[in-house]
This record gives C-alpha cells, sequence and structure tokens, in this order.
C-alpha cells in the first residue's frame, strides 16, 4: 500500500507542475506563453487608460506629444467641475442607475423564481423564447423603443423625454439574459430548504422571503451592478430619447460636453472622462466579489 501511494503521488507530482522542481520543456513553453499573453493582454488593456490620464494632465488643449506631457497641470479638472454640468450629468446617472438596478433585481427575481419552482402552461415557450430573445443585438429595437415611447407618450402617460421611458427600456432589454442566469443560479438551491419552511408552516410567499432571497444574495447583487454599470455606459439609446439638458446622463453630457464648444478641447475631455469614471470603478471594486459569484454561480445550471 505505501509503495502504491508513493507511486500516485510522484504521478500527481508530475501533472502538478508547481510541485515539480524540474519542469519539462513543454510546460515551461507553456508557462512562459502563458505569462507572455496575460501581459500583452494587460498592457493592452491599460494602455488608453494611462493615455487617457496624461492628456487630461496635459498643458493646452491637445494630446501630448509623447507618453508622457512635457507639462502637468490640473487647471482642466478644476475647468470641467466649475464651468460644465459636470455634476448635474453623475446624478441623473445615479439616480437612474439606482432606479433601474432596484426595479431589474425585482422583475428578473421574481420572473427567475417563477421559472424555476413553477410548472405551468406556456412554460417551456417562455424559456426558449428568453433564449430566442438573446440572439438579436438590442439596438435593432432602437427604431420601435423611439416610436414607441413616443405613442405611449401621445396616447396615455407622457414618458417621452423623461426617465420614465428610459428605465422602463432599460429593465427590459435586461430580462432575457439576467433572468435565464438567475434561473439557473435559483435552480442550484436544495427544494428541501423550501419544503423545510412549509413543514413549520411558512406560506409560499414567507418561504421565498425568508429562505430563497438571502441565499439569492450575490445575484441580486450581480443583477443590480449589472444594471447600474449599463446605464452609466450606455449612450445611443439615452441620447435618442432624452433631449432635456438637465435630464442628460453623464454618457450624454460628455459626448455634448466633446462635440459641442469644446470640441478641439481634448485635455478637458480627457479630464471630464477620468472624473465621471471614478465612481463607477469604486462602485465596481467594492462590489466586485459579489459580481463574480453572482455571474459564476447561475452559469453552472440553466
Amino acid at each position: 500500500m505505501a509503495r502504491e501511494a508513493r507511486a500516485a503521488s510522484r504521478r500527481a507530482s508530475r501533472m502538478n507542475p508547481r510541485g515539480d522542481r524540474h519542469l519539462r520543456p513543454d510546460q515551461k513553453r507553456v508557462i512562459v506563453v502563458s505569462w507572455v499573453t496575460v501581459l500583452l493582454v494587460t498592457l493592452l488593456t491599460l494602455f488608453p487608460i494611462f493615455w487617457i490620464v496624461m492628456t487630461s494632465l496635459n498643458l493646452g488643449d491637445s494630446f501630448a506629444t509623447g507618453l508622457l506631457p512635457d507639462h502637468y497641470t490640473l487647471s482642466h479638472y478644476v475647468d470641467v467641475w466649475q464651468h460644465t454640468d459636470f455634476t448635474i450629468w453623475v446624478r441623473n446617472t445615479l439616480v437612474v442607475g439606482t432606479i433601474t438596478g432596484v426595479l431589474e433585481v425585482v422583475v428578473i427575481m421574481l420572473m427567475a423564481y417563477a421559472f424555476s419552482r413553477f410548472r405551468f402552461a406556456g412554460r417551456r415557450w417562455g424559456l426558449a423564447l428568453l433564449v430566442a430573445l438573446q440572439l438579436f443585438p438590442a439596438i435593432m429595437a432602437l427604431s420601435a423603443d423611439y416610436y414607441l415611447v413616443n405613442w405611449i407618450s401621445a396616447n396615455w402617460v407622457p414618458i417621452s423625454d423623461n426617465w420614465i421611458g428610459l428605465i422602463a427600456i432599460y429593465v427590459g432589454m435586461s430580462i432575457p439574459f439576467n433572468a435565464w442566469l438567475f434561473k439557473g443560479y435559483i435552480d442550484t438551491l436544495p427544494y428541501d430548504l423550501e419544503e423545510s419552511a412549509y413543514i413549520d408552516g411558512a406560506g409560499r410567499f414567507v418561504a421565498f422571503w425568508k429562505v430563497i432571497m438571502p441565499l439569492c444574495r450575490p445575484m441580486m447583487a450581480f443583477i443590480f451592478i449589472q444594471g447600474f454599470l449599463a446605464c452609466a455606459n450606455e449612450f445611443l439609446l439615452v441620447s435618442v430619447l432624452i433631449t432635456d439638458a438637465s435630464r442628460k446622463t453623464f454618457s450624454m453630457g460628455l459626448f455634448d460636453f466633446a462635440m459641442g464648444n469644446f470640441t478641439t478641447n481634448w485635455t478637458d475631455f480627457a479630464a471630464a472622462a477620468v472624473m465621471g469614471s471614478l465612481p463607477w470603478v469604486i462602485i465596481f471594486m467594492i462590489a466586485q466579489k459579489w459580481f463574480v459569484s453572482g455571474l459564476a454561480g447561475g452559469a453552472v445550471k440553466g
């Protein structure tokens, strides 16, 4: 038995390069190629960020002639803060992103729970529709969204040129992928937990509220963060539906800032981009563990 154990240990060490001090040539090549690939991808990812930060610190109104500015200044950040509607853009984005994220969590969680736990007529077709809707890009519905919002505003409720129509479309666009992902997450939860709650006298809603919801917090955080960041980065839809300057989000304001009076002032544009990106980066860094765990958990089963 001891001899077989030692032989198994030697085979395991040969299969694990980290456990073997003398790597084979093919293992060394794989490790070198992997590190070079990771390094190149990291540099390609970080270079645009480095370039935009250096541009924001460059004296003047154009790009630096080299990788580093000849003269450094923080005056562009002061100009953006004092002479633009930067705070309004960020405030509007925070409001729209927060409301959208909360509504997405509520709608998608209830929808995913119904598809996961209930058996009803049309369930299979509903799941197939969720998959089919993911095949079409959201931009295909842009003209239909614009017509629908204006038709509802003319006949029912005024939702054009305000956040109501914009938020409603954001929530609808997020349903196909996130509902399927959330359903896969709930499928991994043992049904015995709910049955134990039923035995103790809990109803369907109480079991959902006190048993399922606490276990779904990572996925709920993922849905909220994804919806929030999507609103912060989205430009095409908001540029079509919103024309009121007081309701512009950051992406639309930044575009107007670049294409308006400051068309050639790339340093101020870069400063606004850096300042506007900081809140979203901080939010993502704080909540990244829930983002990753929610995405991984929902992908286990679907």
